[in-house]
Parts: C-alpha cells; sequence; structure tokens
C-alpha cells in the first residue's frame, strides 16, 4: 500500500515461518511483485527504525526478486517486529 505523504514509497507486509515485518519499498516494480502468497528473494536491504518501529527497507542495492522456487512455509502472523516500538 502507498504511505501517506509520499509518491513513491510504498509498504508491503511480508513473512516466514519466524514471523513477520513490513518492508519498505522505493521502486514500483518491488511492490508489484508483493502478492498474497508470493515467495520473494531478498538480499542486501537494510534495517531502519521508523517512528520507533522496525522496517526493512528494500532501496536501489537491495536485490528483491521472486524467489526461484515457490517455499512451502506457514507465516507465523503472531510475531510482528515491526509493530514492537523501541525506544
Amino acid at each position: 500500500e502507498a504511505v501517506a505523504g509520499s509518491d513513491s514509497l510504498k509498504e508491503a507486509i511480508c513473512g516466514d515461518e519466524t514471523g513477520t515485518v513490513i518492508v519498505s519499498l522505493r521502486n514500483e516494480a518491488h511492490a508489484e511483485i508483493c502478492t498474497v502468497g508470493a515467495s520473494i528473494r531478498v538480499q542486501n536491504a537494510t534495517v531502519r527504525m521508523v517512528k520507533g518501529h522496525i522496517r526493512l527497507v528494500a532501496d536501489k542495492w537491495a536485490a528483491f526478486k521472486p524467489a526461484a522456487e515457490p517455499l512451502d512455509v506457514t507465516v507465523k502472523e503472531d510475531n510482528d517486529i515491526s509493530a514492537t516500538e523501541y525506544e
């Protein structure tokens, strides 16, 4: 979904068997990859704090692509690390 106050920034919730995190996407092509149930390969992304919450940022240096093979995992939705506020 689009982030209020920004024309190009979008966010998606991504997860695996350990938990979920909000991913900040600066590229429209990255946002198009993020569909429900998609398997995504993320490399060289950075972690940033946004108003005390963790965000995984896929910027221009990150590799953000569909996975070579679909993953069969059950996402642990009750462990949202972006929901925790840090000081």
